[in-house]
Parts: structure tokens; sequence; C-alpha cells
């Protein structure tokens, strides 16, 4: 009586017919096999799915390799530039705006005091004029006010300009030569020529004074309302350029 196992092949099992099928399927397909060993379709789209996720990548590789690069150091190094470049520029600006308002206030400290000295003056003239007396502390404040020009030429010049400020000065110088001629002219019409003169030039005197003081004051506080709002653009502009340079 013959054993059924013995008679089988090596390494065939009693359901040897199911390994085989499954040896069979396990097998990549060869060129020429049927159409049920083909890959599926779906398995194509896969594929070209992966192939266009590889053409991006290396798209993106490309452009990240194109684009300039800055080591850490050289971005710390150009941001500390930037806001040093900055601050010299704010700073500079604020020195130069400062040395103006100090020339600017400085002229409004005579522009003040020559009106003032131009209206004792003045006073001084209608006493004479009503009274005839005080002509001589007339003179002494027209002098004192000439002086306080002459004192602050430079300052004065600056802020008017050198032909006004010779116009100012040449108001002055007839008003001085006027007041004196009117203490030793005794002619009645010599006398109503030079009190009208006297009025012209010393309404001009304090009017030209006034007028530039008013505007410079104007200029003070514009200049101000400028300060104030510089900082804020200062900040504005220092994050922008810090966001560039760390960014780009």
């Amino acid at each position: 009586m013959t054993n059924d196992h013995h008679g089988d092949r090596p390494g065939q099992t009693p359901n040897g017919r199911e390994e085989e099928d499954h040896k069979v399927w396990l097998e990549p397909p060869v060129p020429g096999a049927s159409s049920a060993s083909r890959p599926a379709p779906s398995d194509f789209f896969g594929a070209a799915r992966d192939g266009e996720l590889a053409t991006k990548i290396a798209f993106e590789k490309k452009r990240l390799t194109e684009r300039p690069t800055f080591r850490i150091r050289t971005r710390l190094t150009l941001s500390f530039l930037a806001v040093f470049s900055l601050c010299v520029v704010i700073t500079a600006w604020i020195i130069y705006t400062l040395s103006q308002l100090e020339d600017k206030i400085h002229f409004l400290e005579v522009a003040d005091s020559y009106v003032s000295e131009v209206q004792q003056a003045r006073r001084f003239e209608k006493n004479y004029l009503l009274y005839g007396t005080n002509l001589d502390d007339a003179l002494e404040h027209l002098a004192k006010a000439k002086a306080k020009l002459a004192l602050n030429r430079d300052t004065a010049e600056h802020i008017l300009g050198t032909e006004k400020f010779e116009l100012l000065s040449r108001h002055v110088q007839d008003y001085e030569r006027f007041l004196s001629r009117l203490g030793t002219t005794s002619d009645p019409t010599a006398r109503a020529e030079i009190e009208a003169a006297l009025r012209l030039h010393g309404s001009q005197m304090v009017t030209f004074a006034m007028d530039f003081a008013w505007k410079e004051r104007q200029a003070i506080d514009r200049t101000f309302l400028l300060a104030r709002r510089v900082p804020f653009v200062f900040l504005v502009v220092l994050l922008g350029t810090i966001l560039v340079v760390t960014l780009f």
C-alpha cells in the first residue's frame, strides 16, 4: 500500500495547486503577459502625480538655490548698519533743528528788546513835541536800540536777510537824524516836516520788527510740531528697515 504523500513531488503539499497559483500571483509581470497580470490603471495615475510632485520639488529647490542667501551674521551686520545710519540721520536733523531754533529764539529776544527801546524813544519824542522835554532820553533809548542791532547783526541778518536788515538799519538812522534835527529847528514848516518824517520812520521801525517777530514765532511753532512727529516716522522707518533686512 503506497502513501499518497510519498507520491507527491518534493515540496508539494496536498493543496499544491493553491501554492502554485499563489507563487504565480507574486511573480512580477513579464512582457507579453496576459492583461490580468498588468498593473491597474490607478498605478499609472499615481506615477503621474509622483512625477508632477517631483517636478515641483525640483523647481522649488532651484528657486531657493538661485535666491541670494545671507548668513545670520551678515543679516545682523546689515541690521545694525541700517539702524546706525538712521540714528545718524535723525541725530544730524535734531542738531540742525536745535541750532535753527536757538537762532530764532535769540532773534525774538533781540527783536522784543529792540521794539521796547524804540517804543520808549517814541514815547519821549512825543513828550518833547508836547512839552519840550525828554529829547535826550529819546536819543538815549534809540542809541540802545541801534547797539542791540549792531551787537546781534549776524543773527538778525541770518533771520531777516541782508537786504531787509539794511532796510531796518536805514529806518533807525533816518529816525535818529530827524530826531536830532528836531531839537535844533525852530521853523514851524521845517518842524512839521520833521514830525511827519519821525512818525513815518518810527512806525516803520516798530512795524517791521514786530512783523518779523510774529513770523518767527509761527516758524518756531511749526518746527516744534514737526519735531514731535519725526520720532514716530523714525520708528516706522526703522521697523520697516529691520523687516526688510531680516526677511530678504
